[in-house]
């Protein structure tokens, strides 16, 4: 090995593994938000890999229940998106908490992809940014706890009517709210 190897051998092992990781991994039974959110150390808390989380990563969530509300802001690129999967369909719960949204993603060339959300707030997916795709997603069972007020609530919605090119894509959603108590709920917005 040679002096330049050598250099660049002490360079790499002292910058985070994340910083280059195209695959970040979750798991809610066996991570813990310490690890380098590797398959064999994965995060607990999708939190900590959405600020992780750079144009071209994957962020794969174990099945399992997650009791957090999200604020995912990292944007991926037109030929870098950020993906963000659960390892089976549904398998990984989203549960939001208190009276607003669940998921808010603000975060362009993002995708959302198999996720099963319920909660307490008025929200379960709400994107802001543009070249989004929320898909295969079951959104359901979200409570309105903060009452039927001019901000409504939805399953899914873009609130953002100045984002363009977001597509929402074979989702099913339901139980949203009360039926007949607010008018202002919808399933998808």
């Amino acid at each position: 090995m040679n002096f330049n190897q050598k250099i660049l051998i002490t360079i790499l092992s002292s910058i985070s593994i994340n910083s280059f990781a195209s695959e970040l991994y979750l798991s809610v039974q066996n991570g813990k938000d310490s690890n380098t959110g590797t398959a064999s150390a994965p995060f607990r808390t999708i939190q900590m890999a959405a600020v992780l989380a750079q144009p071209g990563t994957t962020v794969q969530l174990a099945s399992g229940t997650y009791t957090e509300n999200l604020k995912t802001t990292v944007s991926g690129t037109s030929s870098a998106r950020i993906h963000y999967v659960s390892d089976s369909k549904g398998g990984a719960k989203i549960i939001g908490t208190g009276t607003e949204v669940a998921w808010l993603n603000n975060g362009s060339y993002v995708d959302i992809d198999g996720f099963d959300v319920s909660g307490s707030g008025r929200l379960g997916i709400q994107n802001e940014a543009s070249f989004v795709v929320i898909k295969n997603n079951h959104v359901h069972d979200i409570q309105v706890s903060g009452g039927c007020n001019g901000s409504g609530g939805a399953g899914i919605v873009n609130s953002n009517y100045s984002a363009p090119d977001n597509d929402i894509i074979g989702n099913v959603v339901h139980n949203i709210g009360t039926p007949g108590a607010c008018n202002g709920v919808q399933g998808i917005w």
